[in-house]
């Protein structure tokens, strides 16, 4: 079996092109990039065993529409404050 571990963060982000350099020669992508990002991909990295988590202003967005399990707070690497943490109840 494949599990895929998700997160998610709602939020402003900057977005854009952005140049890589390699071996290869040059490259365009479109990323976006900023606290946003960061957090989505911190929550992300705390995932296990296919779960789906969220940041809390995407909890609050899907609020009533997905039911949502409390993890309570978390702390993150170059997060300065603890984040309150929801995984997605779809089972």
């Amino acid at each position: 079996p494949v599990l895929v571990n998700m997160g998610i963060n709602s939020g402003t982000a900057s977005v854009g092109m952005t140049s890589f350099h390699g071996a290869s020669g040059a490259r365009m992508t479109y990323t976006a990039s900023g606290s946003v990002t960061n957090l989505a991909a911190r929550i992300a990295a705390s995932a296990a065993n296919g779960d789906i988590l969220v940041g809390p202003e995407t909890a609050h967005r899907i609020e009533g529409e997905i039911p949502l399990r409390d993890l309570g707070v978390r702390n993150f690497k170059n997060v300065k404050d603890g984040v309150n943490t929801y995984s997605l109840a779809l089972s």
